[in-house]
């Protein structure tokens, strides 16, 4: 974690230590500090279409429907050439649940 904030620190564009630190987050249990880190990288990189599929595959993984969709909708905008398997199926699994009404975070 010390190494990442200090990555962080040198070149604040960058979101490979973000990642890091939300890695590190979920490993310990922290999961909404985690989603934080991997929100703040959207925010840092917001035409960088990874950002929104790491935040979207956290919300998805954590039963998060509705944050998963808005994320992962956001990665197939940017990414109109997204595969099936790199999160545009994620976005519509996120979709029909949100739709059959399961919209909180693990509801």
């Amino acid at each position: 974690m010390q190494l990442a904030d200090r990555a962080d620190s040198v070149d604040p564009l960058l979101i490979e230590p973000l990642w890091a630190k939300a890695d590190a987050a979920a490993l310990l249990g922290e999961d909404q500090r985690a989603f934080d880190l991997f929100v703040q990288a959207t925010a840092r990189q917001p035409k960088n279409p990874q950002t929104w599929l790491q935040a979207g595959e956290f919300a998805l993984r954590h039963q998060c429907w509705r944050l998963a969709y808005t994320y992962l909708e956001r990665y197939t905008e940017l990414d109109p050439r997204a595969r099936a398997g790199d999160g545009a199926d994620d976005k519509d699994r996120a979709l029909r649940l949100v739709n059959a009404g399961r919209n909180a975070c693990g509801s």
